[in-house]
């Protein structure tokens, strides 16, 4: 967690990055909306993770870049 205009700016130069802000929420991770973010955040990491365990073969898997479009086609509909 960091504030808006950071997270904003490193958006900006990764744009890979699943940006997040999270309305009403204050500024702690004992925040139940943020509490709800982080941990979904860690879901996602983990399926991206764990199907890279089965799949070496996946271009993406190599890739920073991959990890984080994987992410984001996998937080779809969620």
């Amino acid at each position: 967690m960091c504030p808006p205009t950071t997270a904003y700016e490193l958006h900006l130069r990764w744009p890979e990055l699943q940006l997040r802000l999270v309305p009403g929420a204050g500024h702690s991770m004992y925040d139940p909306a943020i509490t709800h973010e982080l941990v979904e955040a860690t879901r996602i990491m983990y399926d991206v993770a764990k199907a890279r365990m089965y799949d070496r073969s996946s271009s993406s898997s190599t890739a920073a870049g991959g990890f984080a479009a994987e992410a984001r086609r996998r937080s779809v509909g969620r």
